[in-house]
């Protein structure tokens, strides 16, 4: 088996098809390593833009491209076509994050009409394996941890300069799959891109439910526990939602013990995540309140002498 590590750059410009800014693809870079790691092969192709014969200058700042360049480039599906051939069959491809994933599926849809161009056979996501392995020497990453930042972790030497080029950036991902590779723990993040579900759960965009009457929730989900006795409570006033989270009051019968809770439901492509709270009443019994209200009429009391 060979391992393709693959880099996308790709130039913010406003396409009419979809009314709005989209990420093109214009350059495709990619090194391919045997199964000992070693270089086999690279792929270099500039991709010329169909929606604009300039380049952003962020972009030009960032790759040093040109105009001319891009211009100089071939059609994006040519482009694919190609890098497809290239990288052959037995492979699993490597990006750093799913974003070059995101990019390559809307170029397939808006410039090719087929979002199953896209599939690009067995395929790990670089940067999430190689915080799983960081996560297991105590090095936890809240957030997403750069390219540029993971070599330097590693003492991977690279030029400033280089990156934002995709074949550069191939290169130094490569450097980092070679001192972060443990052939079990990386073999169970594979997934193949032309599963039915693949793009389909990639693109799903999470989202909080704010109905209690959504489809998508399983009624057990919604079963509060007494957090005394752990017995389920009896929920007694309709739910209220505060974003993210729904609220509502519990009486349990078992320990006679009053509490809030509250759940916040996010659904996801094929399931609902619960999460859950539980809070102390702040409601008083009767004797409590008297006795509050005799404090107070004390005081008061005092005062007026």
């Amino acid at each position: 088996m060979n391992y393709i590590l693959m880099d996308l750059e790709w130039n913010d410009a406003y396409c009419k098809k979809v009314n709005g800014f989209v990420n093109e693809i214009v350059e495709i870079g990619a090194v391919k390593l045997d199964e000992n790691f070693n270089e086999i092969d690279r792929f270099s192709q500039i991709v010329r833009s169909a929606i604009t014969n300039r380049l952003s200058t962020r972009f030009k700042e960032l790759t040093g491209m040109t105009n001319e360049q891009m211009q100089e480039g071939i059609s994006f599906s040519e482009a694919l076509e190609k890098y497809k051939k290239w990288a052959g069959e037995d492979t699993v491809t490597l990006t750093w994050s799913n974003s070059d994933l995101h990019t390559l599926y809307h170029n397939c849809v808006n410039f090719i009409g087929d979002y199953k161009a896209a599939e690009i056979g067995k395929y790990v996501d670089l940067q999430k394996y190689f915080q799983h392995e960081l996560s297991l020497i105590g090095k936890n990453q809240k957030n997403q941890i750069s390219l540029a930042n993971a070599a330097i972790l590693f003492g991977i030497d690279f030029e400033s300069e280089t990156l934002h080029h995709a074949l550069d950036d191939s290169y130094i991902a490569a450097a980092i799959l070679r001192k972060c590779y443990v052939k079990e723990r990386f073999e169970a993040f594979i997934i193949d891109t032309s599963n039915e579900n693949f793009y389909k759960r990639m693109m799903y965009k999470a989202r909080y439910i704010q109905d209690m009457s959504d489809p998508a929730i399983d009624k057990e989900q919604l079963i509060v526990n007494c957090p005394k006795c752990k017995n389920k409570a009896n929920r007694n006033t309709s739910w209220h939602l505060k974003m993210p989270w729904f609220h509502a009051s519990f009486f349990c019968d078992n320990c006679k013990y009053k509490f809030k809770a509250a759940i916040a439901l996010k659904k996801l492509y094929d399931r609902v995540e619960v999460k859950k709270r539980v809070f102390e009443s702040k409601s008083r019994s009767s004797s409590q309140r008297k006795s509050g209200e005799n404090e107070r009429t004390k005081k008061s009391l005092v005062k007026t002498k």
